[in-house]
């Protein structure tokens, strides 16, 4: 993954500013279990800029110019673009099945991750509802849509 040269007000602050544009690789040719790494290359100088080593296997890298996202199946470690350094993580992540287990979506000021406890107040409305005991327009209209079915045929 390139990353994004970094928003920075004053380009002497950016400790890796002489070695940008810097990608970041996550591979299985070192020494002990694969994907475990991620390391910063610079394209400049060809030269290895930084590496960080993780105790999971590495799922996806994203990158905006404030962050670096590193996803692990259950977890998100965030770092700055600037200069490399922790700012927080994500240890509520949801596993998901498929190809990839831990989405996520990273913009200029927010990052989406499916979180593992369900916020009722941003629910679907698929089916019933609560115990209210009315039917939402979709339930009403796989209702009305199965009884037409079934008296067609």
């Amino acid at each position: 993954k390139i990353l994004p040269s970094p928003d920075t007000a004053n380009p002497f602050s950016d400790p890796f500013n002489p070695s940008r544009p810097i990608m970041a690789i996550c591979d299985n040719s070192g020494a002990g279990t694969p994907f475990m790494s991620v390391s910063f290359l610079s394209l400049a100088t060809g030269e290895q800029v930084s590496t960080i080593k993780f105790n999971n296997e590495v799922v996806d890298i994203l990158a905006n110019k404030r962050v670096i996202c590193i996803a692990f199946k259950e977890k998100v470690a965030v770092f700055s673009a600037l200069n490399l350094h922790e700012r927080f993580t994500l240890t509520s992540c949801y596993p998901c099945p498929g190809v990839h287990t831990n989405p996520l979506a990273l913009h200029t000021r927010w990052l989406a991750y499916a979180d593992k406890t369900l916020c009722p107040n941003r629910r679907s409305c698929g089916g019933l509802e609560g115990d209210s005991g009315q039917q939402s327009m979709a339930a009403w209209g796989i209702n009305v849509g199965s009884r037409l079915a079934s008296g067609v045929a």
